[in-house]
């Protein structure tokens, strides 16, 4: 007889980095990183002041941790705001009825 493992938690995501961290907060942290740290080269070829340079930079680095970390009524960040879009730009159907 077969024996199949089952995971015991499934609503959860597994936590792979150090336990701690879940491969999509890693991901949304380095992306964030890599984003702001790009700006801040480019920027900084330009020859832009070193405080406009980080007021770019650093709410790129909020928006990484924010979308890796916040939730909303059990609701990840970054799934909460793909429903809000989508919610928006869904098509709607009015229709007006008369005093029949």
């Amino acid at each position: 007889m077969r024996l199949f493992s089952i995971p015991i938690e499934l609503e959860e995501e597994e936590r792979t980095f150090g336990g701690v961290l879940t491969l999509r907060q890693v991901i949304y942290i380095i992306a964030a990183l890599i984003i702001s740290v790009t700006t801040f080269i480019l920027l900084e070829a330009f020859g832009v002041h070193i405080v406009l340079n980080l007021f770019f930079c650093i709410p790129i680095l909020i928006l990484g941790v924010a979308l890796a970390f916040i939730k909303i009524n059990e609701v990840r960040l970054d799934k909460y705001l793909y429903f809000l879009v989508r919610y928006y730009l869904r098509p709607r159907l009015f229709v007006l009825k008369g005093d029949d």
